[in-house]
């Protein structure tokens, strides 16, 4: 993946062993007028167009959850709000490197260092159907690897807005607190 740092912009790249794929998205704050509901719906739709070719194309769930968690991380450290609040984002990889730990997903998408504080947030990515219902078993592992020090904050980025009673459940009262995105 290409990053060209706090610009703005991203390229997503993909290489499974079988295809080349190239997926490339340009994103700039000043595409999305707060005010403007057209560009917003132009945005919403390209980015539906974008997650449904993550869903179509991928050859596997494994691929499908690497794609959009590169598109996340690309997010994260681009969007105003995100860019502002986090000084850094990295793959749980890339972190778990820098901090001597073992590399391998264990439930961890993404990790974000905030500005001023330095706080250490979990980020889980979930790309399921917009119809998908999010059950408690999909985030459980996010819970157990994100419950430990050094995390303050936990954050869930999905693609459903269907979550299971359960689910909505296991959010409250937890420590370190949740957030959905």
């Amino acid at each position: 993946m290409n990053t060209a740092g706090r610009t703005g912009s991203c390229t997503l790249q993909a290489s499974p062993p079988s295809s080349v794929r190239r997926i490339s998205l340009v994103y700039s704050s000043y595409l999305l007028p707060k005010k403007s509901s057209t560009i917003l719906q132009t945005y919403m739709t390209a980015l539906s167009s974008l997650l449904d070719h993550y869903r179509n194309s991928s050859m596997s769930e494994r691929e499908k959850g690497t794609y959009f968690e590169e598109l996340m991380l690309c997010y994260l450290r681009n969007e105003a709000t995100y860019r502002d609040l986090y000084s850094e984002v990295w793959s749980y990889g890339e972190w778990a490197a820098q901090q001597g730990l073992d590399k391998r997903d264990a439930g961890i998408d993404l990790v974000a260092k905030t500005q001023g504080t330095g706080e250490i947030h979990a980020i889980q990515c979930k790309l399921y159907a917009e119809d998908y219902r999010l059950q408690k078993s999909d985030i459980d592992s996010f819970f157990t690897a994100s419950g430990k020090k050094p995390f303050v904050h936990r954050v869930i980025v999905s693609t459903t807005n269907h979550w299971s009673t359960h689910a909505e459940d296991a959010l409250r009262d937890q420590q370190p607190p949740v957030s959905k995105i």
